[in-house]
């Protein structure tokens, strides 16, 4: 983990007779965190003439996802009516159903099984198609709050510092005041386009590329010298 501090000069100090001098400045902290986890996403869609069948396939979908509830999260799926035009008038034509899951893991051998599973399910059902998210490194919620709480204790103390180098400076008291957090930094995870399976071809998966992170943190505190 590197840790980058940033004084920014921009600050300013107002003074009046026999009143305490009160200096505004901004600091900000950076860091680099390594992600711990990788992330991806399965989505089903199914085309069937029949709303039992369409239904009874997405449960077979949706009981593959809560057999890996560990690393899947299932929430719901869709089953919608398909129409078509003919002479003006809306006919029904089939059902479309669709289903999909975000997936977190730690390696790709934990992934691979419900890639099998769904790959299965799609073998033997040339109208279930399949779609996959490229995987890519994630930050978990728990380590990021750990990093930012991390970086607000150093510039609490490096705001400190500075009060300490204005006491000598001026000759005067100086002690920080308040300190104004104005929001952290996280990473921005792209938003990939997803994979489309191909009738010759199953979903395959490789670990992407593992790089750190740069999580920042910025204040703006007054420092009084009496």
């Amino acid at each position: 983990m590197r840790f980058i501090l940033v004084i920014l000069l921009f600050c300013t100090a107002t003074a009046f007779a026999g009143t305490d001098m009160t200096i505004r400045d901004s600091i900000s902290a950076q860091t680099s965190v390594s992600p711990d986890k990788m992330s991806s996403s399965i989505s089903l869609t199914y085309h069937s003439k029949s709303f039992a069948e369409t239904t009874k396939q997405m449960e077979r979908a949706a009981s593959i996802i809560k057999s890996y509830s560990d690393i899947c999260d299932f929430k719901s799926y869709s089953v919608s009516p398909e129409y078509q035009y003919n002479d003006r008038t809306k006919v029904l034509v089939g059902y479309q159903g669709h289903i999909s899951t975000p997936c977190t893991f730690d390696k790709t051998t934990q992934f691979d099984p419900i890639l099998n599973a769904f790959n299965a399910l799609a073998d033997k059902d040339k109208s279930v198609q399949l779609s996959l998210r490229p995987i890519y490194w994630i930050i978990q919620d728990e380590t990021r709050s750990s990093a930012v709480s991390k970086l607000k204790l150093d510039v609490i103390s490096n705001s400190n510092d500075m009060a300490n180098k204005y006491s000598k400076a001026s000759g005067l008291k100086c002690s920080v005041a308040s300190i104004d957090f104005s929001g952290s930094h996280a990473p921005v995870y792209h938003d990939y386009q997803l994979a489309g399976r191909s009738v010759a071809k199953s979903l395959e998966v490789s670990a992407p590329n593992k790089s750190d992170f740069d999580i920042s943190v910025n204040a703006s505190f007054s420092v009084i010298c009496k």
